[in-house]
């Protein structure tokens, strides 16, 4: 269960999100950002409590999994249907969906840049537009996952310009990410997961 200090951080910084509410360029950059430290303690949350449990287990690491947690444990904890349903069940988050495939389809946008150098690689943008589009729910769903974490990356380590053009992708991307904040935070609120313990297990490791 979600402790008393938990619930305060989330109610706090839901708010904080909630009250950007202009349209100009800062506000959706810091949106995005104030949005993305509430997904980090949710997914490390997360992440802490599957360990628990032994449904994932840490291995010779001396280092947080955070891409992993990002893009797989969520997925792995509200179900990979589940999460689907919750994309596409809210007309806002589907929207914005669509919107997202959209741009990665037109070439409007690069996601999958190189870390070091900002380069784009299409091949693997359009690798990630299939998964996208995939009947398959666990794929579809860590591509989603993938595409947060990757627009998230490309914004902390400077590789998007705080330019007008970048709302274009930050407008869906944030309502994608809203939409899975309320979701995982929902799950953790309701599931009991010491009742989920399962012998087939992930294993970190280096």
């Amino acid at each position: 269960m979600l402790s008393y200090e938990f619930t305060k951080f989330y109610e706090n910084w839901n708010r904080k999100v909630e009250e950007y509410r202009d349209d100009d360029l800062r506000t959706h950059f810091d949106r995005f950002f104030t949005l993305y430290v509430l997904y980090n303690r949710l997914y490390a949350e997360t992440t802490f409590e599957m360990a628990r449990n032994n449904q994932i287990r840490f291995v010779n690491r001396s280092t947080f999994p955070d891409k992993t947690a990002a893009t797989d444990y969520v997925v792995q904890f509200i179900g990979a249907n589940n999460f689907i349903d919750c994309i596409e069940g809210n007309q806002s988050s589907k929207n914005a969906f669509e919107q997202l495939k959209s741009l990665i389809e037109k070439e409007k946008f690069h996601i999958l840049l190189d870390l070091i150098t900002g380069d784009s690689n299409r091949q693997k943008d359009l690798e990630l537009l299939e998964l996208l589009n995939s009947d398959i729910a666990a794929d579809k769903a860590k591509a989603i996952t993938k595409v947060v974490y990757a627009i998230r990356c490309n914004l902390f380590h400077g590789h998007k310009q705080f330019a007008g053009v970048q709302v274009e992708i930050l407008v869906p991307v944030t309502t994608i990410l809203k939409r899975i904040v309320e979701c995982l935070y929902n799950k953790l609120k309701t599931t009991d997961l010491s009742a989920n313990h399962t012998d087939g297990m992930d294993t970190l490791q280096n």
